[in-house]
């Protein structure tokens, strides 16, 4: 044998340990000592697979595919992000959502005007960089650099010995304080908001909204009996059911066997076809006997006008309609008459010895 047949059977000998596999049991090539099939690579034989395993392994599988992206295209600008020239065009400034007064806070220094496409922004006067008008806390960022700035060029110039440039008008009264300071009032501030608020108990914040609904209808209670001449159809009491709430009163259908007067039905009715309240009882058939009852008139205290609550109350007549007055649930025993009632209240006499 010659020299390259001893460096390829050394090589075929090299290269399992080279690779890490385990050496093959075969001899050269052409001989069938070890009894081995792999050839000269060497290396473990596995069975063949059955037919439902490599149909298993070949099926397509789900889990390994990405998701399609979702792609918007934007209509109104080009490729490089550009705002088309047709969509500036198209921007109406009156389409844009209308501005309230006093919707956006003051600052000095700061005008509020209408910018690209009808939007609202706060133009900085000295320079005139916009920023959004909510955000107050980038705008005094900005113009405490431009102070600063400001500062610099009056240093400078006093250095070289020229006159300092005044400072514009408008941006004299822009903050000097620094970034850090005004990060501190701004969370003071907030600490003190929420202090004051979580002051009161939750029972002195309703009892302070009591107060206050008692007060709003005491003085629309003043205002009605003010503007409307009121004068009652009789002392009797009728009995009755809420049958709608509204804002301010509610309807109230009286009891079939309610006694009243044509001219006070024929009131009724020209009450519910004029609607004086700008709102209509949404109840269908005879509007007759169906009179609206303000939440100032009711006298027991703790009386709620839901729908379904039956009470018991007074008519009166004024210059719109006909209404029910000094309400009382049907149950509760009828109050006493004003007169009776302030009698009542007055301090009794001293008895004479």
């Amino acid at each position: 044998q010659g020299v390259g047949d001893r460096r390829r059977r050394a090589l075929a000998r090299a290269r399992p340990r080279l690779s890490g596999a385990r050496p093959s049991a075969r001899g050269p090539r052409g001989s069938d000592r070890g009894g081995g099939s792999m050839g000269l690579r060497g290396g473990k034989q596995h069975r063949p697979r059955s037919a439902v395993k490599k149909a298993a392994h070949n099926a397509p599988r789900d889990h390994g595919k990405p998701r399609k992206l979702a792609t918007v295209a934007d209509v109104t600008r080009t490729t490089f992000g550009k705002l088309k020239k047709s969509a500036l065009e198209s921007s109406d400034p009156a389409v844009a959502a209308p501005v309230v007064k006093s919707q956006f806070k003051k600052l000095a220094g700061t005008r509020l005007q209408q910018g690209k496409g009808g939007t609202m922004v706060r133009v900085v006067i000295e320079d005139g960089k916009c920023f959004d008008p909510e955000n107050l806390f980038a705008a005094k960022g900005h113009m405490v650099k431009l102070g600063k700035q400001r500062e610099e060029a009056a240093e400078i110039s006093r250095l070289r010995g020229e006159e300092p440039a005044v400072a514009p008008v408008a941006s004299q009264g822009a903050p000097t304080v620094p970034m850090s300071m005004l990060r501190k009032k701004t969370k003071a501030k907030a600490r003190k908001t929420k202090a004051v608020a979580n002051k009161m108990t939750k029972k002195e914040r309703k009892k302070v909204d009591r107060s206050q609904r008692l007060q709003a209808h005491e003085e629309l209670r003043a205002k009605r009996l003010s503007e409307d001449d009121r004068k009652p159809v009789s002392e009797d009491r009728f009995h009755g059911k809420v049958v709608e709430r509204a804002k301010g009163f509610a309807w109230v259908q009286l009891a079939p066997d309610a006694v009243l007067p044509d001219r006070v039905r024929e009131k009724i009715r020209e009450m519910h076809a004029q609607r004086p309240f700008g709102t209509a009882c949404a109840v269908d058939g005879d509007t007759s006997n169906i009179v609206p009852a303000w939440f100032f008139d009711v006298e027991e205290a703790g009386l709620n006008l839901q729908v379904g609550v039956e009470v018991s109350m007074q008519l009166y007549c004024d210059k719109r309609s006909v209404g029910g007055c000094r309400l009382s649930s049907a149950s509760a025993p009828p109050p006493a008459p004003a007169a009776t009632r302030s009698e009542a209240e007055a301090p009794a006499p001293e008895a004479v010895g």
